[in-house]
């Protein structure tokens, strides 16, 4: 990515021109156990300045590997008995995070990491016992939020201690455009973790200082970001930072099939059992949903009983084929998207 500019100097490039703020809400944004992302490791590259309206252009990254995050039953985790409020963990690799779903949104119970200092691999397993808020929810652009993490750390049989703040902001909405060409309607999150971990070694506990700037790139319909940079640093003695960027690949999340017209945006495409339709603002009561085959011929005609910024229209019970999705707004807005069922 090289620059952060207006939409409306680049409308040519984008399906709409209206690009409504996105807000993340538990039901769109939260993970469940059994979902895997896929990503794309690429070189990290700074963050451009927040604001409204931006496209945020990243099509020039270059993958250098792929991971995987994966989120999996909390009772998988070899030490899940010392988190009994997880209802759901991450596995990213050698690491497990432990999270619980709150009134507040996705909260950090605990986590398994290994950190290599000092040449030396050093596993921590640390339970919370003051949760760390990851990510709030609802939240909408200039949202912002502060919390205190605090917690044990265990390692080779002795213990240590956590204490940190994270501070964050949804500073920018817009587009992002990923390499391939892919534009996707997004959120901005900034989140910047400062912490000190007292690490037991040898039985002496050893004060490192901890920080990790994360800005995260939401969609209206992905449970994970789908587009992260950052910037890890470890200090005790000497400085470990670690950098990057990971992108979503396309193909297994239905990027490259969704599309968007006046704010609306029609997944996954092909669809096999629900179509989903997000509306980047809340779309009115009265607002026109119609499915039609190829030919025109009207198959289902709903109208949003209240104001809404999302529908799901069931597509499991008609037949393979080519059709069309027409929104219509009482004030007479109209946006038509074609799609495969399958």
């Amino acid at each position: 990515m090289r620059s952060a500019v207006p939409i409306s100097l680049l409308a040519s490039l984008c399906a709409g021109q209206a690009h409504a703020q996105l807000t993340l809400t538990a039901a769109d944004h939260l993970p469940s156990i059994g979902q895997a992302f896929a990503y794309e490791q690429a070189a990290y590259v700074a963050p451009p300045p927040g604001g409204a309206a931006l496209l945020y252009d990243y099509s020039t990254l270059t993958s250098t590997g792929t991971s995987s995050l994966n989120w999996i039953d909390p009772a998988l985790y070899s030490n899940s008995a010392a988190n009994p409020t997880a209802e759901l963990a991450l596995a990213a690799g050698p690491d497990t995070m432990l999270y619980a779903t709150t009134a507040e949104g996705l909260e950090l119970v605990g986590e398994r990491n290994e950190l290599l200092l000092l040449g030396s691999t050093v596993v921590l397993d640390i339970q919370h016992t003051n949760n760390l808020l990851e990510l709030k929810l609802p939240l909408a652009f200039g949202d912002a939020w502060s919390d205190v993490v605090a917690g044990n750390v265990a390692s080779d049989g002795s213990t240590g201690s956590r204490n940190g703040v994270i501070t964050a902001v949804a500073d920018a909405y817009g587009s992002v455009v990923l390499p391939g060409g892919t534009t996707a309607p997004v959120l901005r999150v900034r989140k910047e973790l400062v912490e000190t971990v007292q690490i037991p070694i040898g039985g002496n506990p050893v004060n490192v200082a901890h920080k990790r700037i994360q800005v995260d790139h939401y969609a209206p319909w992905l449970k994970m970001p789908i587009l992260s940079s950052y910037v890890d640093s470890l200090t005790y003695i000497v400085s470990v930072v670690e950098t990057g960027t990971r992108y979503m690949l396309a193909d297994p999340v239905g990027l490259a099939g969704a599309r968007m017209d006046m704010g609306v945006v029609v997944y996954p495409n092909p669809a096999v059992d629900v179509l989903s339709v997000a509306f980047m603002e809340r779309m009115p009561a009265g607002t026109r949903i119609t499915l039609c085959d190829a030919a025109g011929r009207v198959l289902r005609d709903r109208r949003l009983a209240t104001a809404a910024v999302r529908h799901e229209e069931p597509v499991e019970g008609i037949a393979d084929g080519v059709y069309l999705l027409q929104v219509a707004t009482p004030q007479g807005a109209l946006s038509t998207h074609r799609f495969v069922k399958r």
